[in-house]
């Protein structure tokens, strides 16, 4: 089982990628105790039916760790952890031995057997499977168009024939960490950008995911065992992914000007006041991944800010970190109900509960 020392917190050896200052050992464990808790207690699903179309996850994990690295006080991060355990399943009961054979590789492939209803289960659709190629190939059907020739179309296209190139295959680490930097800054751009007047500064639930996930990729960037070649197609991935969630949202226009022009409702706030206040804000750690991430895209951004893909700028990321702490609502989450975010920010009708700004 895993225990408090397999996580090995360490406010100098593993602060994160984006930290606040003075992060103390005291802080480090008393993380180490939620986290095995909620491996051994809570289930991964916390719903057990489909709940709005989708099974809600455990955010529990998410929300011990982002504001630690923030700087949240041991308090603040016990009183987090506890107040999001009372929606939460109880985990399955751990069969040791079964655990071990799933560690056994000849073990794990058998097990397949052993159940009969399931093997004849797989054996049925196995043979549904071959009796409709038996099928086909009764029919003596053919491709309309011989192979040769389907090739010699993909040639001649130039969307096809043109879609890769020598570049993307002798791409270089720095290419790479450019193209990391571009995707988070995207993400913040459709995140932070998606506003609509004359309604105050508020994110989007589903756009900001784009952004918080995108954290993944710094590390796949410094994962040796990745290439090149991998690295570019997972990028690749989370940018179409990207721009799915943009238009499911309603393709909402992006406006910096509008963002830009939010006034604080604090005065003299730098980024270690808002990592604070979002260390404290009572959700299940959505706004203090969104504004960490917001702070990691303007470190990985910094070196590129000439460059016009890079639609936010270096001066527009704390803006933006303050608007989403100040859009924070002072409504505690409600089980699964957030109070923070506008749902489908291209959507007029989605914004018409929020306030709109007096200036």
């Amino acid at each position: 089982m895993i225990n408090a020392t397999t996580y090995l917190l360490s406010p100098t050896e593993t602060p994160g990628l984006v930290d606040a200052n003075g992060l103390t050992e005291e802080s480090a464990k008393m993380v180490t105790e939620p986290l095995k808790e909620n491996n051994e207690k809570y289930h991964i699903v916390f719903t057990i039916e489909d709940h709005m179309g989708v099974y809600l996850h455990n955010h529990i994990a998410h929300h011990d760790l982002t504001p630690w690295a923030l700087g949240a006080k041991p308090s603040v991060l016990r009183s987090q952890h506890e107040r999001n355990t009372c929606y939460m399943r109880d985990a399955m009961i751990v069969v040791e031995p079964l655990v071990q054979d799933l560690e056994d590789d000849a073990i794990f492939l058998l097990g397949a057997c052993i159940d009969e209803d399931w093997g004849l289960t797989v054996a049925a659709r196995y043979q549904e499977y071959l009796s409709e190629a038996d099928a086909l190939a009764a029919e003596k059907r053919e491709s309309p168009l011989p192979l040769a020739t389907l090739i010699d179309m993909e040639r001649a296209d130039p969307k096809i024939s043109t879609v890769s190139s020598h570049e993307f295959h002798t791409q270089t680490r720095k290419h790479s960490e450019r193209a990391t930097a571009e995707l988070i800054n995207t993400a913040v751009y459709i995140t932070a950008g998606a506003q609509l007047p004359p309604y105050q500064c508020t994110f989007d639930f589903y756009l900001l995911h784009c952004l918080t996930a995108s954290i993944g990729h710094v590390s796949f960037l410094r994962e040796p065992s990745f290439t090149n070649e991998q690295k570019s197609l997972l990028l690749g991935y989370s940018g179409r992914v990207f721009m799915m969630t943009y238009a499911g949202m309603g393709c909402p226009q992006l406006r910096l000007d509008y963002l830009c022009s939010h006034r604080s409702k604090l005065p003299n706030q730098g980024w270690g006041e808002v990592f604070d206040r979002a260390c404290y804000h009572e959700d299940d750690g959505h706004m203090s991944k969104m504004i960490r991430l917001t702070k990691l895209s303007q470190d990985l951004s910094e070196q590129y800010d000439c460059l016009p893909e890079f639609r936010v700028k270096k001066h527009m990321f704390l803006i933006a970190g303050i608007a989403m702490i100040d859009s924070a609502s002072e409504q505690p989450m409600t089980w699964t109900k957030h109070w923070d975010f506008v749902r489908g920010a291209g959507y007029p009708d989605a914004w018409t509960r929020f306030p709109k700004r007096d200036y």
